[in-house]
């Protein structure tokens, strides 16, 4: 089983930096980019690597933040759904 992990773990970090040369390429930053960062820090905490897990957090508040995810439920997010519709 935790050969597997192991495996998932190093595909994540793969697509984690795949999406990083494409977006310093002009990419565009994405939700899935997010979903790995995630099951990163996920598998980081599991595994007790806790220092690894640190940056990889700091990584996904930032990502999250350039996402706009921090105002998806927010009042003044443009995904609000309000009484001015």
């Amino acid at each position: 089983m935790h050969h597997l992990l192991d495996l998932h773990y190093a595909t994540a970090r793969n697509y984690d930096e795949q999406c990083e040369r494409e977006a310093d390429e002009g990419g565009v930053a994405n939700l899935n980019l997010f979903r790995a960062l995630l099951f990163i820090i996920r598998f980081e905490i599991t595994d007790r690597r806790l220092t690894r897990t640190w940056m990889t957090l700091d990584r996904a508040v930032r990502f999250s933040k350039l996402l706009g995810l921090h105002q998806t439920d927010s009042d003044t997010s443009e995904y609000s759904v309000g009484p001015d519709l």
